[in-house]
Formats: structure tokens, sequence, C-alpha cells
């Protein structure tokens, strides 16, 4: 596909059919991602028209990343569906088979009574996944409190708010940070950034930018041996605390005590920790899967860890 043409002139119309597998690896999405960002889509037109069809299969496939926001390629596309085949869908169990006890056929060619034979013929969960394009959240989840996002950030009152926090995992190329407004005894995430590559300084004037006028309560962030990037944050005048509970199951656990006890609530537009929280899974030695890929729900548990005090929230 790269530079493809005819004489002079590109492709006008490029379209995506059914490229994400429900196998796939976070190595086989990104080189996905790569192919179609480096070699495909600039390989089009300048008007060039992109349509791209899939259903919703993966939990992070690059379709489930257009959809919920995380691809930053596409930017201007207009999102249609998905559309599940039952509209407020729910089902009861009769006699040892599923049956359709609520919802709304959405066409014509998939009525209420083809719907409950597929569930009976490929099973419940394939059906909410095939048919409903819920693609249902893997077992094992490290992260197996969270439930539900919360509001929009734009939503709250933030005259109720008692003070800020910031929390961070550090990285050369994946810094990614976080803000949490205190409103009662619920802390809530109201933004998230990768921080874009650069020196310690720039970066700082960023975050610095975004604390501005804001009472801040403390910044958490980083393992025990990440003390140096500490320090360096500190002499650009952004004090990152080293969180009280350092083991990382430990942390893992207070994220989800506080979760459960509504007292961490990730705002909606948080995709990035939402899709993070949702879908890091433990392998089959019970260590976290795809470790590396999981930064915002590190910069998660970093909070967690520092504000228990004695396995509590404060």
């Amino acid at each position: 596909m790269r530079g493809i043409k005819i004489e002079e002139y590109r492709p006008d119309v490029i379209i995506i059919d059914d490229i994400d597998d429900k196998s796939d690896s976070w190595e086989t999405i990104n080189k996905k991602i790569q192919t179609l960002t480096r070699d495909i889509l600039p390989a089009g037109s300048t008007d060039c028209a992109v349509i791209g069809i899939q259903n919703l299969i993966h939990y992070n496939g690059v379709f489930t990343q257009i959809v919920n926001g995380k691809a930053d390629f596409l930017k201007d596309r207009i999102i249609s569906g998905p559309y599940p085949a039952i509209d407020d869908f729910e089902y009861d169990i009769e006699n040892g088979k599923y049956v359709i006890s609520r919802g709304k056929a959405t066409w014509e060619g998939q009525s209420l009574a083809i719907c409950q034979a597929q569930m009976n013929e490929w099973g419940i969960q394939a059906f909410i996944e095939e048919a409903q394009h819920l693609i249902l959240k893997k077992t094992g989840r490290v992260y197996h409190k969270f439930i539900n996002n919360g509001p929009h950030s734009k939503d709250l009152d933030y005259s109720q708010v008692e003070g800020y926090y910031h929390s961070h995992d550090f990285g050369a190329v994946n810094h990614v940070w976080g803000l949490w407004a205190k409103i009662g005894k619920t802390y809530y995430l109201i933004f998230e950034q990768k921080l874009p590559e650069g020196t310690t300084a720039s970066r700082s004037e960023i975050i610095n930018q975004k604390l501005k006028g804001k009472k801040v309560i403390a910044g958490y962030g980083g393992a025990k041996s990440e003390k140096q990037q500490r320090l360096d944050f500190m002499r650009e005048g952004l004090q990152i605390r080293l969180p009280t509970t350092t083991d990382v199951d430990a942390q893992v656990d207070a994220t989800n005590k506080i979760l459960e006890d509504g007292e961490m609530v990730i705002c909606s537009d948080c995709v990035g920790v939402i899709d993070n929280l949702s879908n890091c899974i433990r392998d089959d030695k019970e260590g976290i899967s795809d470790k590396a890929q999981f930064h915002y729900a590190d910069m998660c548990r970093y909070f967690a860890g520092g504000i228990k005090n004695q396995g509590w929230a404060r």
C-alpha cells in the first residue's frame, strides 16, 4: 500500500474492513496501528475519504480505540454505532434456556425470536459480544472493583472541592499523570494526560500550569527506585512524594478498597484510566499481563498508595 498510485493519482477512498481479531496481542494491535497510520492512510489523496467497518470484538482493538476516543488518528471521524441487536436488553433463564424478558429489536432482519435462538445456540457471552457489541471484561482483572466510571469532569461542583492532588507514573516516553479533586470523602480523577517527550523542566511547566491557582494538597508517584525522578521534579517546583504504601500488591489492594468504598471515582472523560482499570488482567502465573502497557493504572495505584494510612483511606 505504501506510496500506491496510478500515474499521478492517489486513492481517494480507503476502506478499513474487519482488521481486529479477538486474539490480538498488544504487539499485534500496535503493529496494525503503525501500518495503518504510516503506510495506508498517508497513501490517500488530499481529499481522501476513509470508511471503517468493524464489530467491536477486542477490548483494546483498533476500532475499540477509535470508538472510545483513545485513538490519536482519524480525529475528525464520524462514529456510527455500534448498534446492538436489542435495545434495553434483559434476559432470564427458564427451564435451562435463555429467554428475553425485555427489549426491542433494532432491525427486522434480527427479530427478538431470532435473537433468542442465537442466545441459546451461541451462548450468552458470545451473543452479548457479537450481537450486543459489549466487550466483556476479561476474568482475572487486577482492578476488579472498578465497575463503572463516574460523571463527566465538567459536571462536578468545584465549589465543594476541599483540595487537589496529583499522581504520576514516570517514563521517558510514557510519563502519564492525573489530577484529583477531593469532594467530601471522595477523590475524583478529573484530568489525565500523557506528557510529551521532553525535559523534566518542560514537563513540569505543563503540569504546573494545570495546577496554577488550585489548592494542591499533595502529589504522589513512582517506585522506591525512582527517587531521582522525584528529586528532578522537585527542583522544578513540583512536589512528588513517594507513596506511603510502596508494595505493588498493597497498592493494588488499596486501589480496589477505595474503589469499592466509593472513595475513588474516575470521571467518564478520563478514557485512558478507564481502559487500563477495565482491562489490566493477571497472566497464568498471577503476574500482571503486558505490565508495561498500563501506565494510567499505575498512576492510580500510586495515588491510592499515597493517600492510605495503615491500609485505610484518610
